[in-house]
């Protein structure tokens, strides 16, 4: 391939990428989704991989890991291994500086964005980028990609007093994955030749790029600057903030409306939406029995889910191949989604950590089990999440729920032209993703030479099946203290507040930053903070509606707060009896 035809290849995956953040995700989350941590840099003293918690000293103090049942090493491995997804060229990223010329894009964008900050010294730290989400990427033919990885949307910072505690597989709360792409855009945009203001010449030398060959170089980072510039035209209503993004619509852009043809730029732009329908990123824990995946039920395949939300990452161009004309060509890296997606069935929920977010009231937390059994375990009851075969995903009727139906809606869209990859002219939303997704994996398989047990294993023998039904699904809720705020758009600031009758519950709060966590309303504080990467929450907005799910509010004050503590404690598993008298 050369060097315009890689040049397309990036642009086909960037008018694809700035959107979907999210993230999945999902988002993006697997993709989704996905913790990245930018900073200057950390230092990792000796651990003790078989503690209950495990302390590392950071640069910006400690950060403690509960026991999940992985070792520091399995947590590296989720926080920095590549799924195939590609941004940007590796060596760019230490160069890139924001718009006032001072500030280099990878040392202050954790700050701005809410990035995690620094997990280990695994090199990544010689750029300034290291954590969860950002990994060595992947390589081409000619160089390494920047990339995300499942971190990114899911792993998480609980912020006390002092202390941080970082647990892996909870949905990013401070992520701002838009805004972090939005400051990755900024700086490409003044890093262009046509911005006329000598910064070109500065990066380049930077890279060490002699003049003979600077205009390829130039070439290169304008398109990369345009593609970010038509990503941040796409409108957003209401803003996704942190910790969760319209994901659906992500991809859809990122994915659906332009196509790299036989090495021909084809536009659909028929098929782009502005986002609407922002979802939170979800924990991933005690997963992978389900039997329909996403908060909407809407995937029945995992490694379809997965693949989907990279999609958004990875796609590289349609061409003919092996006899099919319109064949999709993608970096995804299956191997690594179904090895990490294996490595889920040992990820624990965390359990309520005592020595630093206080002690438990055992009376409390038995008679609110017995409360949760009676008022939340018919649809919260994790036996169903329980043994070999996948349960029965149970999703309700939103007018039952009364919660806000933006992310049920967008799925009921049809009219996708899908000509471009060997689809129809006027698919439904769910139609064109099981395409989108066929296509993908069809490919992969044979060039990563799976055999049909490897295949039944990644999927669960499951079709890749999608569907759209009028709910959504009832989470586990193990670990559930670690997962603020709530709802299936992230829009009840906390435990208190989902136990709070909707029609007195917040109308708007701070999300994002360092936020300090509240352990008696089991939420952050609400409060605006001044800091870096807050976002202002208005949950009266459509998208955003922290309406419906009534269910306990009519429950006396002794007996939420009872019901409050033993939601502390679970975790759907043995260790639960030690919080029970």
């Amino acid at each position: 391939m050369n060097r315009a035809e890689r040049s397309f290849d990036v642009f086909q995956r960037w008018v694809l990428l700035a959107a979907q953040l999210l993230a999945a995700r999902g988002f993006i989350a697997v993709a989704g989704f996905i913790a990245i941590a930018v900073s200057a840099g950390g230092c990792v003293p000796d651990v003790d991989d078989g503690a209950a918690s495990v302390e590392k000293s950071q640069t910006d103090g400690a950060i403690t890991y509960v026991d999940q049942g992985w070792s520091l090493d399995e947590r590296k491995k989720f926080h920095h291994e590549p799924v195939g997804s590609g941004i940007v060229p590796s060596a760019w990223v230490p160069h890139l500086k924001l718009a006032d010329g001072s500030s280099l894009f990878s040392a202050t964008t954790n700050a701005k964005s809410g990035q995690l900050n620094p997990s280990d010294a695994s090199g990544l730290d010689t750029v300034g980028i290291i954590g969860g989400a950002i990994s060595p990427g992947f390589e081409d033919e000619h160089r390494t990609y920047w990339g995300v990885t499942c971190a990114w949307c899911h792993t998480t910072d609980i912020h006390f007093g002092e202390r941080t505690i970082r647990i892996d597989g909870a949905g990013a709360a401070s992520n701002d994955g838009f805004k972090f792409f939005a400051l990755l855009g900024e700086a490409l945009g003044v890093a262009k030749p046509s911005a006329n203001n000598g910064r070109f010449d500065e990066f380049a030398a930077a890279l060490g790029v002699p003049g003979p060959q600077r205009d390829a170089l130039g070439a290169e980072v304008e398109i990369f600057a345009e593609v970010f510039r038509k990503a941040g035209e796409i409108k957003a209503n209401p803003v996704d903030g942190p910790g969760r993004g319209d994901g659906v619509t992500a991809v859809i852009n990122a994915a659906m409306t332009s196509f790299v043809v036989n090495g021909m730029l084809v536009e659909v732009p028929g098929n782009r939406y502005d986002r609407n329908a922002p979802v939170a990123q979800p924990s991933i824990w005690r997963t992978n029995n389900n039997e329909w995946f996403h908060w909407t039920s809407s995937i029945k395949q995992p490694l379809a889910r997965d693949v989907w939300t990279t999609s958004a990452f990875s796609l590289r161009r349609v061409e003919d191949w092996q006899g099919d004309p319109k064949s999709v060509d993608s970096f995804v890296d299956i191997d690594a989604i179904a090895a990490i997606r294996e490595k889920l069935e040992t990820l624990k929920a965390p359990a309520w950590p005592e020595e630093i977010l206080g002690s438990l009231d055992k009376d409390k937390v038995t008679d609110g089990k017995a409360l949760f059994a009676t008022h939340c375990g018919s649809c919260h009851d994790g036996q169903k999440y329980l043994g070999e075969d996948p349960f029965a995903a149970t999703y309700y009727d939103i007018d039952g729920l009364g919660t806000d139906t933006a992310a049920i809606e967008k799925l009921a869209l049809t009219g996708f032209d899908m000509r471009a990859i060997g689809g129809q002219e006027n698919m439904k939303l769910t139609d064109a993703f099981a395409l989108l997704t066929n296509k993908i994996l069809e490919r992969r398989y044979v060039e990563l030479e799976w055999d049909q047990e490897k295949k039944t294993a990644a999927t669960r023998g499951q079709p890749n099946d999608w569907r759209r039904v009028p709910g959504y699904q009832a989470p586990e809720l193990c670990g559930v203290w670690s997962t603020p705020p709530y709802g299936h758009a992230n829009t009840i600031a906390s435990l208190e507040q989902m136990l709070t009758h909707p029609s007195a519950r917040l109308t708007s709060f701070y999300v994002g930053g360092a936020r300090q966590y509240d352990p008696d309303s089991v939420g952050y504080v609400t409060e605006q903070q001044g800091l870096p990467g807050e976002h202002f929450l208005d949950t009266t907005v459509n998208g955003n509606l922290a309406t419906g799910h009534d269910y306990g509010t009519y429950l006396a004050p002794e007996e939420k707060d009872q019901l409050i503590e033993y939601l502390k404690a679970r975790t759907c598993d043995e260790r639960e009896g030690a919080f029970l008298r």
